[in-house]
């Protein structure tokens, strides 16, 4: 196979990203390594300059602590530590090189650097370039909640049949997607990626590194309304811009919340509500039906209804893409929850829930729901939802009176679950906030017998999943 990027910075038919600063977080355990390497000096002709350093890169990293020989890393800026504080860590480490931001001016520690007025903009770029010279097709996935689910079922039903590259756990940001890129070989059919959002802008951005063949959203909730003032309705007009590239031959979103005037191309719509989609899950147990021109059966045994919502978007995908309900029925037995989504683990006797990756109002009402057919004792152990701006309260009074039909005791953490604890007491029922995460598990631990099941469900800055270490 040839070298990848073999073209210059004129290969691209629109200019370079025209991005501003992102606010980051370096939290990011992340270390790629390319398969087909490529010279520094290759790297810096695509960037507009010019190098004599003929080292292979072998790979890309924003991680000081994953940088492996022959990685070219990326000095991120950051609100605590810049990425330039760890330059003689990384050449430790074997780097070949760094991208750093014009105003350093220290040690190059041995690597070769370049110096850049915008350290996350060159990462963007380079995977623009790449993407540009690529001859896959790119599948973007966007959405509140499902993103990763179906991301994972879509991958397992193209497996079989294409050769394709699915962006590793939920990276989706400005800094994960286009590292991700840079991770595929490139003599892929298909890229599958996860495109995430937070404020008004960085879906286009994504979009524009990365313009989609195929767009799917999946369901939209309540999530970062802090930024979106309209709530649902100003989220669903971001969404959709996932569908704004004239290369996107394909559109899939959820019939409740599609509107025609927001695609360019074609939309197919999913539900499992409404009949008069293009394509309708009827569910009897593991029993499904999908309605279409034609009705097609399969046998699926997922925890939860927002699950089999995910598979429909997988499905809908993997049919615009040509391959017919017997091939997809290849993949169906395959077919395995990521991380943290409703995983059950059995500790010391308990039984826990991990669905704790993160929440938003919908996602925290599906796994009460779940929790509800549970027939030992039913413990819930959530926090407070972030990012909601003046829609905060509303949705968790909504909580407070969903959850209390659906566990038999609740421990909350965080602030804004008060009214949730207060309401449980008017209705008679136990409920304990706590302060601390090291307070609400030490009480968990104490409090729960063999056999109770344990969900644990929260925002990803309470990381709930701990107490499942901390006994």
């Amino acid at each position: 196979m040839a070298p990848r990027f073999e073209l210059g910075m004129e290969a691209l038919q629109a200019p370079a990203l025209p991005l501003g600063h992102a606010t980051l977080n370096t939290n990011y355990n992340i270390g790629v390594r390319c398969m087909q390497p490529i010279s520094f000096e290759k790297i810096m002709q695509l960037l507009g300059t010019h190098s004599l350093d003929q080292r292979l890169v072998q790979g890309f990293s924003i991680d000081s602590r994953k940088v492996a020989p022959g990685n070219l890393f990326f000095a991120l800026p950051g609100k605590k530590n810049d990425g330039t504080s760890f330059l003689q860590e990384v050449a430790k480490r074997g780097a070949v090189g760094a991208i750093v931001s014009n105003t350093y001016t220290g040690p190059n520690y041995g690597l070769s650097l370049l110096h850049v007025s915008d350290v996350v903009q060159t990462l963007q770029t380079l995977a623009q370039i790449d993407v540009a010279q690529s001859n896959y097709k790119v599948i973007a996935i966007t959405g509140s909640l499902g993103k990763t689910t179906a991301k994972e079922f879509l991958k397992t039903l193209l497996a079989p049949h294409f050769r394709i590259f699915a962006s590793p756990l939920s990276y989706n940001s400005q800094v994960t997607l286009p590292l991700t890129i840079l991770q595929a070989r490139g003599d892929e059919e298909y890229l599958i990626l996860e495109m995430g959002m937070s404020e008004p802008g960085e879906l286009e951005k994504l979009v524009a590194i990365a313009p989609p063949y195929l767009a799917l959203i999946t369901k939209i909730a309540l999530q970062h309304s802090q930024n979106f003032p309209g709530g649902i309705a100003d989220i669903c007009k971001e969404k959709a811009k996932i569908f704004s590239s004239d290369q996107t031959k394909f559109a899939l979103m959820h019939h409740e919340m599609a509107q025609t005037e927001l695609a360019q191309c074609p939309l197919t719509t999913f539900s499992m509500e409404n009949p008069n989609a293009d394509l309708f899950l009827q569910r009897d147990g593991n029993q499904v039906v999908i309605h279409e021109k034609r009705s097609h059966a399969f046998k699926l045994d997922l925890p939860l209804d927002a699950h089999y919502h995910n598979f429909l978007a997988a499905y809908g995908c993997a049919r615009l893409l040509g391959l017919a309900p017997t091939a997809i029925q290849e993949g169906v037995g395959a077919l395995t929850l990521p991380l943290m989504r409703y995983q059950k683990i059995r500790k010391k006797g308990r039984i826990f829930i991990n669905d704790a990756y993160n929440a938003n109002p919908d996602a925290m009402v599906a796994a009460l729901r779940g929790l509800k057919s549970a027939t030992s004792r039913r413990i819930a152990v959530i926090s407070e939802m972030n990012d909601l701006g003046r829609f905060a309260a509303e949705a968790h009074l909504q909580i407070a009176k969903e959850s209390v039909h659906c566990a038999d005791q609740l421990f909350c953490i965080g602030k804004l679950c008060l009214p949730i604890v207060d309401y449980w007491k008017k209705k008679g029922k136990e409920a304990e906030i706590f302060e601390s995460k090291e307070a609400l598990s030490k009480r968990v631990w104490e409090f729960s017998q063999p056999n109770d099941q344990i969900l644990l469900k929260g925002a990803r800055s309470f990381a709930l999943e701990s107490l499942l270490k901390e006994d």
